[in-house]
């Protein structure tokens, strides 16, 4: 995930700003429900760009065995510029 976080850093434009949390909600069995933007940075744009990043990412990644039992979610708060 932490590659695909930087592929997002050198998508962004020069100067963008924000934070956001984006929300990951699995189910038993380890398989992504819904990825969503649980809290805007209010930059539409950066907003997206964070959300395709992390379905990328998530689809890579496998739930630990001890979660794979139950549904869980996972908050990913996210924090771009200076």
């Amino acid at each position: 995930m932490i590659q695909r976080m930087g592929l997002l850093r050198q998508n962004l434009p020069v100067g963008v700003k924000g934070s956001l949390q984006v929300r990951v909600s699995v189910m038993p069995g380890g398989i992504v429900n819904q990825i969503a933007i649980d809290r805007s940075s209010g930059n539409t744009s950066l907003d997206q760009l964070a959300l395709q990043a992390v379905k990328q990412a998530a689809a890579q990644m496998e739930a630990p065995a001890v979660l794979r039992g139950s549904a869980f979610v996972i908050d990913v708060p996210l924090e771009f510029g200076d």
